[in-house]
């Protein structure tokens, strides 16, 4: 049995065979550089620097600020006061990020917040065959056993020195 590994000049698969196989599972195209950055209102500061980490670091361009209108909201973990409209505008606008993004980061390390918008940008993405890398640590709970999170397209990292460590590679 032999394996066709994503290669890259900068990359030896011969001394990294587990990011060789890992690489080819995601299709990860190294040459992608449109990348959205999910999470939930209430994590908005720490996706904005996640996103800004991708853009100045790895030379990502991010599809959609979104972080940056949920900054302005008086009180991110309530959204109640919302309108419909501002909603909907922004369910479009993310989605479109999601749409026009090569690849997907999620934020998703609280074990108390049902991520509902955040799934369904996950699921728009493996619609897409787009592949995902999500921030989730191992003790999340029913979160972390999602069957989502072991799609092939999918991985997990513990924290954001681990997903930072991995495009490095």
């Amino acid at each position: 049995m032999s394996l066709d590994l994503v290669s890259s000049p900068e990359i030896d698969c011969s001394e990294n065979l587990n990011y060789c196989i890992l690489k080819q599972n995601l299709n990860f195209k190294m040459s992608s550089n449109k990348v959205f950055v999910a999470g939930k209102f209430a994590d908005a500061n720490r996706v904005a620097i996640i996103a800004e980490t991708l853009e100045t670091v790895f030379g990502y361009s991010v599809t959609s600020k979104w972080f940056e209108k949920a900054l302005l909201l008086p009180d991110l973990e309530d959204l109640s006061a919302c309108s419909n409209e501002y909603l909907s505008d922004r369910a479009e606008e993310n989605l479109q990020g999601v749409f026009d993004a090569d690849l997907l980061v999620v934020l998703m390390d609280d074990p108390h917040y049902a991520y509902q918008g955040t799934w369904a940008e996950i699921g728009a993405a493996l619609q897409l065959r787009t592949p995902v890398l999500v921030i989730i640590p191992d003790n999340h709970g029913a979160t972390r056993n999602s069957i989502f999170l072991h799609h092939a397209k999918v991985r997990c990292f513990e924290g954001e020195e681990a997903l930072m460590a991995f495009l490095r590679v």
